[in-house]
């Protein structure tokens, strides 16, 4: 009887440790990239991709209005289409997340103008052209994905 209890309990304990121990690993890592970044001299001149790592992080903390701000900041600064096309669809996300469609749909859209050619933008955008309702689009875009 008594390794009956215990199997139980054991059972009942291993779900609640992962999810504990997986949240604890998201924070770690979140809290690891943003010591990295504030130990940066200029802070106004980031790498592209630690740009798009705390983007990310603010994404999963919810910090739109930061996301955001940050990311309108940096798209004048770049040059490369492909990181302005990543730029783009984080600001897509960011306003889906948020639930203005419109606007995450003009974002993914100029996202897809600049990177055509990236599968999850093409995702994205075919995404919220099935929320907002436009399945023409939505169909044209999901043969190409």
């Amino acid at each position: 009887m008594f390794e009956l209890y215990l199997i139980l309990v054991i059972s009942l304990l291993l779900p609640i440790c992962y999810f504990i121990t997986n949240s604890l690993y998201m924070l770690y890592s979140q809290g690891y990239i943003l010591q990295k970044l504030f130990k940066l001299n200029n802070k106004y001149k980031l790498p592209k991709d630690d740009i798009l790592n705390l983007a990310k992080v603010y994404i999963k903390r919810k910090k739109w209005l930061y996301c955001t701000t940050m990311l309108e900041f940096y798209i004048d600064e770049t040059q490369s289409s492909q990181y302005i096309a990543e730029y783009y669809n984080c600001l897509g996300l960011c306003y889906q997340y948020i639930k203005l469609y419109e606007i995450a749909k003009s974002y993914y859209l100029k996202a897809y103008n600049k990177e055509p050619s990236i599968k999850y933008i093409t995702r994205n955008l075919a995404n919220i052209y099935k929320i907002c309702g436009d399945k023409e689009n939505f169909n044209k875009l999901r043969n190409e994905y």
